[in-house]
């Protein structure tokens, strides 16, 4: 169900194939039975991009969101709102704040390997987005621009399910007020808990994500 391209970037209008990877996605969801079939159709396509390539698998995300209709957004909201109900949201690992920092593993990731770092911990795609923004080690050879502009397509994806938006944001408070055993520094817990509270208080997506950072740049790490 993957595209062809191995490191594409973040757009995902730039790159042929995300088109029909997005399509194939939402006739697979749409084929299943229930939301426990949907959540485990979800960790079966994250999985075969790898746990190195988790990015890309956000990217599979944007590429509905970019190309899809209001129909296939739905539907990949309400899986994703499922997911989160089960704690079963596939997930990307990023090292534990202040572990050793490691080389990137390959273009357009540069990020450890899952296993490679002790203490990382798996995160959502919008707290992995914000992680590799707002945490020293964290980015890679993704531009910042491309990274807020998945983040921005997320938020905008999953917002086409209230379930979704309840549930997630539900998510970004707890994982705000837990520093999840080292994994996320103070930064991007003030940046989860300020997108949070912009996204139930009705923001645009865009501000969401402008606001949302703001409140973390600021900060020291």
């Amino acid at each position: 169900m993957a595209p062809e391209a191995s490191d594409p970037p973040a757009r995902p209008g730039a790159v042929s194939g995300w088109e029909a990877a997005a399509q194939r996605l939402v006739s697979a969801l749409r084929d299943q039975p229930d939301d426990d079939a949907r959540s485990r159709l979800l960790e079966r396509i994250a999985t075969r991009f790898g746990g190195a390539r988790y990015l890309a698998f956000v990217q599979l995300l944007c590429a509905v969101q970019h190309f899809g209709d209001a129909l296939a957004r739905r539907r990949l909201a309400e899986a994703l709102a499922g997911a989160l109900a089960r704690h079963r949201l596939p997930a990307g690992q990023i090292p534990a704040w202040g572990a050793p920092s490691l080389p990137a593993t390959g273009p357009g990731v540069g990020l450890p390997r899952a296993g490679q770092v002790s203490g990382g911990r798996r995160l959502g795609p919008i707290e992995f987005l914000c992680a590799s923004l707002t945490q020293p080690g964290g980015g890679g050879a993704a531009s910042e621009d491309d990274v807020e502009f998945a983040l921005r397509c997320v938020i905008q994806l999953v917002g086409a399910s209230p379930r979704a938006v309840e549930l997630y944001t539900a998510r970004l408070v707890v994982d705000a007020d837990d520093p999840l055993q080292g994994t996320l520094n103070r930064r991007t817990r003030d940046v989860l808990r300020a997108i949070a509270a912009l996204w139930r208080a009705g923001e645009s997506p865009e501000r969401i994500v402008r606001r949302g950072l703001a409140a973390g740049r600021s900060l020291p790490v």
